[in-house]
């Protein structure tokens, strides 16, 4: 997961690229106009990845430099390690 300067982001899924913009505010983090490639991948987990980052509410990092993001209601957290 790289986050650009000009509020861009890309990714490489499990079997896509992928990319978007994001937004932050002071802790908030949200990320829209989510787009991939289409290459079809037996039991990919690229959808489940992509709407974790538009569940994505708030983000903070750890004593131990992990990334973590909180999803919206409370509904768990991803970390990136």
């Amino acid at each position: 997961l790289t986050f650009e300067d000009d509020n861009t982001f890309s990714v490489t899924t499990d079997c896509n690229s992928a990319g978007g913009t994001y937004q932050i505010s002071e802790n908030s983090l949200t990320f829209s106009d989510i787009f991939s490639t289409e290459m079809y991948c037996e039991n990919s987990q690229e959808a489940e990845f992509l709407k974790l980052l538009m569940d994505t509410n708030m983000h903070h990092f750890t004593s131990r430099g992990e990334l973590i993001f909180d999803l919206k209601f409370d509904s768990g957290a991803v970390t990136f390690r």
